[in-house]
Formats: C-alpha cells, structure tokens, sequence
C-alpha cells in the first residue's frame, strides 16, 4: 500500500509537471501566433503604405489622363517606392505636353502660311487687288448658284483707261 500510495503520488507530480509543460508550449505557441498575427498586421499595413497607395494613385492618374486632362501628375514623392516611376511618368506627360504646344504652334504656323499663299494665289502682289483667277472662281460659283435658285446674273466689267502701263511700271 505505501508503494501504490508512492507510486500514485509520484505520478500525480509527473502529470502535474506534464501539465505544468503543456500549458507552458501552449502560452509560448499563444504568444507565438499572436506575435506573428502582428507582424502579419505590420507587414500589411506596409505593404498597403508602399505598393497599394502608389499603385492607387497611378491608377487614378491613368484615368485623369484618360479623361482628357492631359495636366495631371502622379506627385507621388520620393518616399515610395514607385519614387522613380513616378518621376519618369510626369516628365513623360510633361514631355508630351510639350510637343502638344509645338504641334499646336506649327499648326497654326502653317494655317497662316497657308492663308498667305492662298491670298497671293488669288490676289494681285503689287495692288492687291483680285486676281483673274478669283474671278473666274467667283464667277463660277455665281453661276451655279443662280441656275440652282432658277435667278439672273449680272456681271459689270469697268475698263481703266491706261491701267496698264501703270501697273507694269
């Protein structure tokens, strides 16, 4: 009997002890997962700081631009890392706002060239006074018009008297 009551005691310690044990693995595995649910936590905060925000904000330049604002900048900073990225897309967009203004500027450029050229082509270079070319053209359209509209035309011709010789000279 003393030797079943010591055996029993003794292994009443033992699965205390085991116990003991197991509740100690189980609060180190507790703090453990806690830990790395923290961390989780961190690295997700991070991640949405340094890749969702910027990626967010491209986006949102992507659909202005899209939108006909052709303005708009990403200002994204250097503290990211879509820093350079976004660097190079705003001097991308500057670029090409730059070339739309000499588009513009040559376009207008040649509009009046082109206006020049035409008023010479139908005007007179000394006088300035209309060509026969535009006469004829005016004439033309005159003519049309007043067959489709079933009307009369009129056309007065005044003659200068020594005119030539002038405007050779």
């Amino acid at each position: 009997r003393q030797f079943s009551a010591l055996v029993e005691t003794r292994l009443s310690g033992e699965r205390e002890a085991a116990q003991e044990g197991v509740r100690r693995s189980l609060l180190a595995v507790l703090v453990a997962l806690l830990a790395l649910a923290a961390h989780a936590l961190v690295s997700a905060l991070s991640f949405d700081r340094s890749v969702r925000r910027p990626v967010g904000l491209l986006r949102g330049w992507a659909e202005q631009i899209r939108a006909g604002r052709l303005g708009a900048r990403t200002r994204l900073g250097d503290d990211a890392e879509f820093g350079e990225l976004s660097r190079v897309v705003d001097e991308m967009a500057e670029t090409s706002e730059r070339a739309q203004m000499e588009l513009k500027d040559e376009f207008a450029r040649r509009a009046r060239a082109e206006d020049v050229v035409q008023h010479l082509a139908n005007h007179d270079a000394l006088t300035g006074l209309p060509s026969l070319r535009l006469l004829h053209d005016r004439l033309e359209r005159a003519l049309s018009l007043a067959q489709r509209k079933h009307q009369g035309l009129a056309v007065l011709v005044l003659g200068l008297r020594a005119f030539k010789p002038v405007n050779e000279q």
